[in-house]
């Protein structure tokens, strides 16, 4: 699948797990890795919490510690490797000295329905100073 086709098919699922939907492009020229970095963008919001959609060359732990730690408001950053691998990073206590990253690596023949059950599972409202993820 190409770039725009992950965007488009993450985006119906984003729509329907109550997002809005933009396309914002993500300034990456202040990345450690910016040469590696092939497209970068926001692709949904709900109230303060952003989603984005990363493509990267490689070493995309890296790059995705960097986009996220960077970013001015709390994000989940998708990003996908080959046609079997969805990977998702935010931050724990966004903004804050303690803020830790968090890798979630979905390595099934089913990763982008696993990741689409992820996306559902995160709980945001416009009055929270805190995402939840869970049912």
């Amino acid at each position: 699948m190409s770039y725009e086709e992950n965007v488009r098919r993450l985006q119906r699922e984003l729509r329907d797990a109550g997002y809005e939907i933009v396309r914002i492009p993500v300034d990456i020229s202040a990345l450690d890795m910016e040469d590696k970095v092939i497209d970068c963008e926001i692709i949904a919001r709900k109230d303060f919490y952003n989603i984005m959609y990363m493509e990267a060359e490689s070493n995309w732990r890296g790059i995705a510690s960097d986009v996220v730690s960077k970013s001015k408001d709390p994000c989940l950053l998708l990003t996908r490797l080959g046609n079997t691998h969805h990977m998702a990073t935010t931050e724990k206590e966004h903004g804050t000295h303690n803020a830790k990253l968090i890798h979630v690596v979905f390595e099934t023949s089913r990763s982008l329905a696993r990741l689409i059950e992820f996306i559902h599972a995160i709980r945001v409202g416009p009055h929270d100073d805190h995402i939840a993820i869970g049912k």
